[in-house]
């Protein structure tokens, strides 16, 4: 049997200027973490008929939805804030990320021991694409999930640790 949970993922982010750590409180009513699909080429048919491919650079968007009110949320819009450049004072060479890192524990390598561990994607040379900066409610007057989104250039890592018992 395979474990496909993300029970317990945190995202830690490296900015730089400002850096967020222990994002954990992930939202319900919307995507919890959600990567894009990457589209690694693209293709037409020319004149002729016949097909024709190329490859292309394509970013990856990462998106987050954290519920309202909650530490991560509160971490994350203070740094929503800091980079929004209609802000007095704000600073744009802040909006860099360096890194962004997920990590989420697994319980299935698929090994005779199943010893657990985590999984991990690091992704690498972002910036912070859209987020809401203020709060908004939904029709059953509840307070409307966060989601934040943003862009990378690169994934440097996906690992699978085992922690030794």
């Amino acid at each position: 049997m395979i474990d496909i949970s993300m029970t317990g993922a945190t995202i830690d982010i490296n900015g730089n200027g400002l850096s967020v750590k222990g994002i954990n409180e992930f939202a319900s009513d919307g995507n919890p973490i959600a990567v894009s699909d990457t589209d690694v080429a693209d293709g037409d048919m020319n004149l002729n008929g016949i097909l024709v491919t190329w490859y292309k650079p394509t970013p990856i968007r990462i998106s987050f939805t954290l519920i309202p009110g909650s530490d991560s949320e509160q971490k994350i819009n203070t740094f929503l804030t800091a980079v929004h450049i209609g802000g007095k004072g704000s600073n744009v060479a802040d909006a860099y990320i360096k890194s962004l890192t997920i990590t989420a524990p697994c319980g299935n390598d698929n090994s005779a021991t199943n010893s657990k561990g985590h999984m991990s994607w690091t992704f690498l040379n972002g910036r912070l694409l859209s987020g809401p900066l203020g709060q908004g409610t939904n029709n059953e007057g509840r307070e409307d999930s966060k989601t934040y989104t943003f862009i990378f250039e690169s994934i440097s890592s996906q690992s699978n640790k085992k922690k030794m018992t």
